[in-house]
């Protein structure tokens, strides 16, 4: 089989589509004759449909199934009986897309084609090369072809394989989409750093969360509905983002109302002991102040902190769960999108 070029992988209908020709040779003793005695005539090309040809198809078709061979095509029959066919053809056959690593997935698709209606003692397939020719191919700009093979088999009925890898360009794909998710859950954890004062920190979560939506449906339209093998990482990863973009969301809303609260409601104790102890801790470290001289060092440090100093407002609250959501959602984006890169690099 020469391959010409690959005109489209549809990962949604789970079809290749290829253009192609095959390279028949088969011995026919009734086609034999002594060139001398006809004008030193070593070969002929007659019209296909008067000689006996192989009934061949294409056993994984994606459309009706159609024997190979157009019309007025022809064939070229030497002196020894030897016969030559070289039928081409547009083929879309279907293939078990695997989304696993999209957009950095190898496909790998097998074209059988078949002997309709003879059994495995009438026909024997035999390959004179263990690839597919590829010196007429033409590049496609979305799909690299990294590996072909070529196995016959003797079954029922008798069958040869073509085995062809096709290993995706993902750049395209990782400027148009994995950047922008990557920049956008990045984004989506800044809104920690919004004064509450400025009025649009649940604004600004809600639309980051439906910018996420927006490229999960994007995401989606590209890869076919399926969880077979696995479902796809980056499909994963969106759904993560998503859910964390949710959490986000509640937590600027938890944190508004906590900031907006009334000074008629005290500070439970158990937070006036986390701030009072954060307080501490910062000041000890603030002012503690290292006086040194040639011959000796003094340590003066500040005193406890009492009075109006040590009091915990509601708004004091909020910027400290403003603190602890800031930090946790950043250990989640790190950790997700590190696990996604190393189960990428595993599987590639």
């Amino acid at each position: 089989m020469d391959i010409l070029n690959l005109n489209e992988i549809n990962a949604v209908d789970g079809t290749v589509t290829i253009s192609v020709y095959f390279t028949l040779q088969w011995e026919d003793i009734n086609m034999k004759w002594t060139p001398s005695r006809y004008n030193n005539t070593e070969s002929v090309v007659l019209p296909a449909d008067q000689v006996w040809k192989p009934s061949l198809i294409n056993a994984n078709t994606a459309k009706e199934f159609s024997l190979f061979g157009i019309k007025d095509l022809y064939v070229i029959i030497h002196n020894s009986g030897t016969v030559t066919w070289q039928p081409g053809h547009q083929l879309e056959f279907s293939c078990n897309i695997d989304t696993t690593y999209f957009p950095f997935d190898t496909q790998k698709c097998t074209l059988e084609v078949i002997s309709w209606g003879y059994n495995m003692g009438d026909i024997s397939f035999t390959s004179t090369n263990s690839y597919i020719n590829t010196l007429q191919y033409v590049e496609n700009s979305e799909w690299k072809l990294t590996f072909t093979s070529v196995a016959s088999e003797d079954g029922l009925p008798p069958n040869t394989k073509f085995l062809m890898h096709f290993q995706r360009r993902p750049l395209y794909l990782i400027i148009n989409l994995i950047f922008p998710v990557i920049l956008l859950a990045l984004l989506n954890i800044t809104v920690f750093l919004l004064p509450q004062d400025s009025g649009e920190r649940v604004g600004f979560a809600i639309t980051l969360l439906l910018s996420i939506v927006v490229f999960l449906t994007i995401a989606q339209g590209l890869l076919p509905a399926t969880a077979q093998p696995r479902l796809s990482g980056i499909c994963i990863v969106l759904i993560l983002n998503m859910v964390m973009s949710g959490m986000i969301t509640v937590s600027v809303i938890v944190s508004g109302w906590i900031y907006y609260k009334s000074e008629y409601y005290d500070v439970p104790n158990w937070m006036k002991k986390i701030k009072h102890f954060k307080l501490y801790r910062r000041r000890i470290n603030k002012n503690q102040i290292h006086v040194q001289t040639v011959q000796s060092e003094t340590t003066i440090d500040n005193p406890p902190i009492d009075g109006e100093e040590s009091k915990v407002t509601w708004q004091m609250v909020a910027k400290y769960y403003d603190r602890i959501s800031l930090i946790f959602y950043v250990i989640c984006f790190i950790c997700g999108h590190v696990f996604y890169a190393i189960d990428v690099v595993k599987g590639g």
